[in-house]
């Protein structure tokens, strides 16, 4: 994606598509209150004094036990030169590569805190190797996360092989259900044309931070349909990551799951597979090709769905932190009852979770599939269920965050590695399929037809990949690239429950 203003990571972001790691508390703290936060500089660079720690730091800037949320905050507390050292502060204490974090003094720093935590993290660790870290507003991290709501017209975009945005799917009961279908092409933004790219503006429009405002959009039905105009108002709806589910012929059941993010969506799961249950399924195909991961906890209840009694008593994850902080490495079971979670009270916690007991599972991935998706796989190959993935290479995020919440904004630097029960990671240039097929935007999700679906569905009857000629094999026109649009700081994400 193009920015056109900002080398910062675009702080505007689709609710719906928003997750994070939830810690409980505020400001962060831990780590080691006497180290000091600029190793073997004594505690300063460049002049200045310097919070040893974030814990201390944190000390001067959180004002309220509730998290700082903005009718907590006082502004003479949290004024720019605290907020800064205290996100020098949690970087170097908390980052998985601390040791490559940069050295910058935020007493010289002249830059908002939010831009000083982008510049230790994914622009100041070398090689691109930290992709994920970002900071969002605490009342979007508080909306998406805890009360699972998205703001905005309720679709999803990707760019197609011809660089040409379409829509992916659209939330059931928003504002664009009815409106246009997967496939559409979004043709104009608020009258400026959509090229290979976005700008800033087009992003904001697509993914707006608050309910309220319009979208006027030039759509057509299918890439070779009829242009026609229509606007739509940006509403709060509740997420359904349950976004499509059916028993297809020959007891196989379909299940297209958007994210992980929403607490509520255990429950979904649960009576999706306790349909598939009741019907007898003898084979699975999860649809994770927009899914870019949420809760670890959640993954791990539809590993259990999956697995049954192959997971019992086995690591779901392992999170492995730095080597400062080996004592902090623990592991995720296979969770096999509804559970709560930090800001959402689960009116089933306790009951116990439908399993299906499969040895093998299909799941259709793009490379929008991360981190929490990426670790259902990984873990279903840890406790021996077959895992044939169909469609295109996952993102490559096999880490994951903690929820820091300082003033107005909460940080989610990488922390931790995860590993299955064989302590095995993935890669991260991520996880190749079994059968590498293109996205098949022409067609709805879960109906024969389908490319993907076809394909699973082929590789059922005769165990072998079919015969394709993938748009993977062939040359993209200058510029153009396959995927989700959305600003990808916040989508790539993997959260744990303190």
């Amino acid at each position: 994606m193009t920015r056109t203003s900002n080398r910062f990571p675009h702080q505007t972001v689709a609710l719906a598509m928003v997750a994070a790691l939830l810690q409980a508390g505020c400001g962060g703290g831990g780590g080691d209150p006497g180290a000091s936060p600029f190793p073997g500089s004594g505690g300063s660079s460049g002049g200045g004094s310097i919070p040893a720690s974030s814990q201390s730091a944190g000390r001067l800037v959180n004002s309220s036990v509730s998290g700082a949320l903005p009718e907590h905050w006082v502004a003479s507390t949290c004024t720019a030169d605290r907020q800064r050292s205290w996100v020098r502060s949690i970087v170097h204490e908390k980052h998985l590569f601390y040791r490559q974090v940069p050295n910058i003094n935020p007493a010289s720093y002249t830059g908002t805190p939010q831009n000083l935590f982008y510049e230790l993290t994914r622009f100041g660790i070398p090689n691109n190797r930290d992709r994920f870290s970002f900071v969002i507003p605490q009342s979007t991290a508080s909306a998406t996360f805890e009360q699972g709501q998205g703001v905005g017209i309720g679709a999803a975009y990707v760019y197609d092989g011809q660089g040409r945005l379409r829509v992916a799917y659209v939330e059931p009961g928003s504002p664009a259900a009815g409106q246009f279908d997967r496939g559409a092409q979004i043709v104009s933004i608020n009258g400026a044309a959509v090229g290979n790219s976005l700008t800033s503006a087009q992003i904001d429009a697509l993914y707006p931070s608050a309910a309220g405002g319009t979208i006027a959009l030039q759509v057509r039905a299918t890439p070779a349909g009829v242009t026609r105009s229509i606007t739509l108002t940006n509403t709060t709806y509740t997420i359904a990551p349950v976004n499509r589910s059916l028993v297809l012929p020959g007891n196989v059941g379909y299940l297209h799951y958007t994210d992980f993010t929403t607490p509520s969506g255990q429950i979904q799961l649960a009576d999706t597979f306790s349909t598939f249950q009741t019907a007898g399924i003898a084979d699975l195909i999860i649809d994770l090709r927009y899914n870019g991961g949420g809760y670890l906890a959640i993954a791990s209840q539809l590993g259990h769905m999956v697995a049954g009694s192959r997971g019992a008593n086995r690591t779901f994850e392992r999170l492995v932190y730095s080597d400062k902080r080996v004592r902090e490495n623990v592991s995720v079971p296979f969770y096999h009852r509804h559970l709560d979670l930090p800001g959402y009270t689960n009116p089933r916690a306790g009951q116990s979770l439908p399993s299906l007991n499969l040895s093998r599972v299909f799941v259709l991935t793009t490379g929008d599939s991360c981190s929490a998706s990426e670790s259902f796989i990984n873990a279903m190959k840890g406790v021996d269920v077959q895992v044939v993935q169909i469609g295109g290479t996952t993102c490559g995020k096999p880490y994951g965050f903690t929820r820091y919440p300082n003033c107005t904004f909460a940080y989610f630097p990488i922390e931790f590695e995860g590993r299955n029960d064989r302590n095995e990671s993935f890669p991260a240039s991520g996880i190749t399929p079994t059968c590498a097929v293109p996205d098949d935007l022409d067609a709805p999700l879960g109906l024969p037809g389908e490319a993907l679906l076809d394909a699973a569905l082929s590789y059922r009857a005769t165990g072998q990949c079919p015969a394709l000629v993938t748009a993977q094999s062939r040359t993209l026109p200058p510029g153009v690239k396959v995927g989700s649009p959305e600003p990808d700081s916040p989508r790539r994400i993997k959260l744990v429950t303190p």
